[in-house]
């Protein structure tokens, strides 16, 4: 699996790439509909996150960071925080360390310091293999090396549908399978759904 997650990891950094040379650091480049629906994702991500804690300072590990609007979103509503955001293309982060001039910002796969929760927002919705078994594989190897680093948890989010597939790359979840194959791994796993993003499903996976 080592060999197989780092040809993904290839392919995904390659892709990237490309569209924000096409688009820029938008939420186009990085394969979001819109603005609004990136912004409604970190809402109900920033709702899970204090229903999950009664913490009064969380440290956030932001997987699959893009350009760091979610620690703009952070900002903005003034939260008490700790951030670290990370992401497997360099060139991302290279943005993100020159647009947050507080190098919060890393080249990884997982947290590299011990946090309360990984965020991760839309950051599987792309896949760039067809085949499902495959894609949640990768997932899955992931998350697992994210949990290994979380005090408390992850919020992952993923899109909807009535039955798993991958069409035109966007991967869908279906909710029952979903939580079938988290609770092989992981012992403590809720979903959750929100008006406010009708097609996503998030999973919080606790200690």
């Amino acid at each position: 699996m080592r060999v197989i997650t780092k040809l993904i990891n290839y392919e995904l950094i390659k892709i990237y790439t490309r569209n924000i040379k096409r688009f820029g650091f938008t939420p186009m480049g990085v394969f979001w509909n819109s603005k609004t629906s990136q912004y409604n994702r970190f809402k109900v991500i920033f709702k899970l996150l204090f229903r999950y804690s009664s913490l009064k300072k969380l440290e956030i590990a932001d997987i699959g960071c893009g350009y760091g609007e979610f620690l703009k979103f952070l900002k903005e509503n003034k939260s008490n925080y700790s951030y670290k955001g990370y992401d497997i293309n360099p060139e991302i982060i290279k943005f993100c360390n020159k647009r947050f001039t507080d190098k919060l910002f890393e080249v990884s796969n997982f947290p590299q310091k011990k946090c309360d929760f990984c965020i991760i927002s839309g950051t599987y919705n792309y896949a760039v293999v067809d085949d499902l078994g495959l894609w949640e594989s990768y997932i899955i190897k992931n998350l697992v090396e994210c949990f290994k680093m979380c005090n408390l948890g992850i919020i992952v989010n993923f899109q909807v549908s009535n039955f798993k597939k991958i069409k035109n790359n966007i991967f869908y979840s279906d909710i029952n399978s979903m939580r079938s194959l988290l609770r092989k791994k992981f012992k403590n796993v809720e979903h959750f759904e929100d008006k406010l993003t009708s097609n996503d499903v998030y999973f919080i996976i606790l200690r």
